[in-house]
């Protein structure tokens, strides 16, 4: 299977459609895409048996959507966190991550689907 990636991220064609349990994220190019699918640098840590992706800093994309989500969704309070050590993105171990993730990674190609009503947790598809 191919992955459609995007070389930059522009905050105008990010669509977010309010639905009954989420707000689904979009990517309206020349065509539309399903979440917002892009390449993050940084490097891979684990940490009590999950994962934190350090976020490089030139990495200037990833920051910017997470300020636009945060500015355009009430209560939201972003997918990024931050430590002594930097910002990060958490990741929950399971099969699929397990098979995904490597620590000499130096990236990831990410996919920003939705965030949930429920509890605001953002769905991000490794790809």
């Amino acid at each position: 299977m191919s992955h459609i990636v995007l070389k930059s991220v522009d905050l105008k064609n990010i669509v977010i459609t309010d639905t009954y349990n989420s707000y689904k994220l979009n990517y309206n190019e020349s065509f539309p895409i399903k979440g917002i699918p892009f390449r993050c640098q940084g490097y891979l840590t684990e940490i009590n048996d999950n994962f934190k992706f350090y976020i490089d800093l030139q990495g200037r994309d990833i920051f910017k959507m997470n300020d636009y989500l945060i500015s355009m969704i009430s209560d939201y309070n972003g997918f990024i966190k931050n430590d002594e050590k930097g910002k990060y993105i958490y990741f929950s171990r399971n099969h699929y991550i397990n098979d995904k993730l490597d620590s000499d990674l130096n990236y990831l190609y990410l996919n920003i689907k939705y965030i949930s009503k429920n509890n605001y947790n953002t769905v991000i598809h490794i790809i």
